[in-house]
């Protein structure tokens, strides 16, 4: 099990300049002949919180523990939304990845595994925008970010690993 550990290490450092190209060009792809291009990103998850806030706060009257404030519920739930939203791209692209990826596949020398990484990648670039709309967000309602938030790396690492698995496993089952 080290070994295939190691294995996928050094194919993830022997193979990223070409692991970001194709992070930089899915991304590209996705916002390529849209009128704000890249910006809808960051209006994307914005609006999502907004309409969220909206509905579970004033509509529904949602409160978290002890009847905290609707800011505090906004954040939490956008803090949610966005781990779901990681999770739900990575695992909802890796059902076709190696079969729409079939000019990649029928190459002789490329590298299958780095597939995964680059769903990853991109998923995490869209995560990445959405934490600045969090800290945005985050400053307008409660004039400062918490200090907890240096802790984000020892949930995301760990996840990421996770999903990288997981979407391996996607992957293979779904060229079947």
């Amino acid at each position: 099990m080290f070994k295939t550990f190691l294995f996928g290490v050094s194919s993830i450092w022997k193979h990223r300049e070409l692991i970001r190209q194709l992070i930089r060009r899915e991304i590209d792809l996705r916002y390529s002949g849209s009128f704000l291009g890249i910006v809808w990103s960051f209006i994307n998850p914005l609006a999502m919180l907004l309409v969220y806030a909206f509905v579970f706060g004033s509509v529904f009257g949602a409160r978290w523990g002890g009847g905290a404030a609707n800011e505090d519920y906004t954040v939490l739930l956008f803090t949610g939304m966005l781990f779901h939203g990681l999770f739900a791209e990575c695992l909802g692209k890796a059902t076709t990845l190696i079969v729409s990826n079939s000019n990649y596949v029928k190459k002789v020398i490329f590298p299958l595994e780095i597939l995964v990484w680059t769903t990853i990648g991109a998923a995490l670039f869209h995560f990445m925008t959405g934490l600045i709309v969090l800290s945005g967000i985050q400053i307008f309602l409660n004039g400062e970010i918490k200090w907890t938030i240096v802790f984000l790396p020892l949930i995301v690492f760990p996840f990421v690993i996770f999903l990288a698995g997981l979407s391996w496993t996607v992957a293979a089952l779904g060229v079947y």
